[in-house]
């Protein structure tokens, strides 16, 4: 049976305009992925390379994904401007810290926009052709407990999941980037199906 994520990204990629970013006239494609272990348990961009293969496309996936990674850390993290330098990326797809930007916009325009851009303009200057994609990461199941005192917005999955939304769509708009729905997607399934997407 097809796990969580698979099943996510399934939907997200193959049923959005996402996928004509990847999926070319059958060329080979070379994807990086720069995030953290919401990109890396379920190993993704494996899953997005075997996605390719079934629509007859050839990926080549590279990633940089340290667990809680946040996009200031990767903003100046050596190996992520080495890995820019050494590559001819087609695709770049970049994914905050699940918490960040569903954050208060003050919060966020300080500890997340502007890094945001940082990677956007290092990924440009190194890799001008390359499509950079927004990966949205997806609401906690009943919200950020950890936060919601402060910010009752992320109290519910819902409050949480607009935010996040909301703000990966801006970073996306701020760049002339791509944003992969997964947050929309992920909503859509708990709307209309009982499938558990979550996991300890």
């Amino acid at each position: 049976m097809m796990n969580r994520l698979k099943y996510i990204v399934l939907f997200a990629i193959i049923n959005t305009p996402v996928l004509s970013i990847f999926a070319q006239n059958a060329k080979i494609k070379s994807i990086l992925f720069i995030g953290n272990s919401y990109t890396a348990v379920n190993d993704l961009p494996n899953w997005v390379r075997l996605i390719g293969l079934s629509q007859g496309d050839t990926f080549e996936v590279f990633s940089h994904t340290p667990g809680g990674r946040t996009f200031a850390g990767h903003s100046d993290d050596p190996q992520v401007l080495d890995l820019f330098r050494q590559g001819n990326y087609d695709v770049v797809v970049l994914q905050e810290q699940s918490q960040i930007p569903s954050f208060p916009l003050d919060q966020v325009e300080s500890s997340c926009f502007p890094y945001a851009e940082k990677l956007v303009d290092s990924i440009k200057s190194n890799n001008p052709f390359a499509k950079i994609v927004f990966y949205s990461t997806w609401g906690r199941q009943n919200g950020d407990a950890q936060n919601c005192q402060f910010w009752p917005p992320v109290c519910t999955f819902k409050g949480m999941n607009q935010l996040l939304r909301d703000r990966y769509i801006t970073m996306a708009q701020n760049s002339s980037a791509w944003v992969a729905p997964i947050t929309s997607v992920w909503r859509d399934i708990r709307d209309t199906t009982d499938i558990n997407l979550y996991q300890g």
